[in-house]
């Protein structure tokens, strides 16, 4: 008798791991099967890419690739860090979609997905045809390191890596260019600089140098130009999304310059709160410059006034 139910239970267990085995061949058949990239698009194929942050004051962010490459268009039109946009996109297009949770949709707000936190959209194209792709980060993993994904095309809701949630938080000024004046010495054609109240001196591009229009006694001499070419590579530390308002009726420093074929540009600059403020081309931002740039500019008025003596 011991020894039926000795095979019985040996038996059962048996079956039991059986099923257990198909259960999960089933499962990876459905979840890890699909588990060689989330999004179906090579990083090549990315048009255009828009992030938004429901529930909170981050701005939306969107960024479009053309032939001239990508710009960020929201929440400022502004040249993009070239670096971290093809490190952003290949590692989207890499990203493991994870383990599949659900097919029901109606258990979003079990995952965070009712009001997500993140969502993405991509448009891309593959042979001339155009697609678009759809993305929502919900809430974080109790156990583990993982994120709730929510994939619209697709209608199914993913455990995938936090890593994803870091990547899709950054910030504008993440993306942003830091070095962004456009000052190019070789082709500068002219140029006026102000400090304080004074009337800005216009210096035009001659056989000698940066003379003075109509007084060519009056040129600028190598050093000028060598500051020129420092203040052209001035690294914003910060852009500060607001409008600059009447900060910049008075200005410490005014910078205006003509290249060649091209229109007039300008940067004034002004210590305002503590900070070294700029504004660039008339932008509705704020630049906060390092405070050590102060230097290149007096040193330009300096060198100004003694040219000008």
């Amino acid at each position: 008798m011991n020894h039926k139910k000795t095979i019985f239970i040996l038996l059962s267990l048996l079956m039991g791991l059986s099923l257990f085995a198909w259960l999960q061949e089933e499962w990876e058949k459905e979840s890890v099967g699909e588990n060689s990239g989330l999004f179906e698009f090579r990083a090549g194929e990315i048009e255009k890419l828009h992030l938004k942050y429901p529930g909170s004051d981050r701005p939306s962010v969107v960024l479009v690739r053309s032939d001239e490459g990508w710009t960020l268009e929201e929440p400022v039109k502004a040249q993009v860090n070239l670096k971290v946009i093809m490190g952003f996109i290949h590692s989207l297009a890499a990203y493991q979609s994870g383990k599949l949770i659900s097919k029901n949709l109606e258990s979003l707000a079990d995952y965070g997905l009712e009001s997500p936190a993140i969502w993405l959209g991509v448009n891309w194209s593959r042979q001339g045809q155009s697609f678009y792709s759809e993305l929502s980060v919900g809430s974080d993993s109790v156990v583990g390191y993982g994120v709730y994904l929510r994939d619209h095309n697709k209608g199914k809701i993913w455990l995938g890596s936090r890593h994803l949630k870091l990547l899709l938080r950054k910030s504008v000024m993440d993306w942003r260019e830091r070095v962004i004046i456009d000052l190019n010495i070789p082709t500068l054609n002219k140029f006026s600089f102000s400090a304080g109240s004074g009337e800005g001196k216009v210096y035009e591009r001659g056989e000698k140098g940066f003379c003075q229009p109509g007084n060519m006694g009056k040129c600028l001499g190598s050093g000028t130009v060598q500051l020129l070419s420092k203040i052209a590579e001035i690294r914003v530390e910060g852009f500060i999304l607001r409008d600059p308002g009447d900060i910049f009726n008075k200005t410490d420093y005014r910078l205006e310059w003509w290249q060649a074929g091209d229109s007039q540009r300008s940067l004034k600059v002004r210590f305002y709160g503590g900070s070294l403020l700029a504004q660039y081309l008339d932008s509705p931002e704020l630049l906060e410059l390092p405070v050590s740039v102060m230097e290149a500019f007096e040193a330009l008025r300096k060198d100004i006034m003694a040219s000008s003596g």
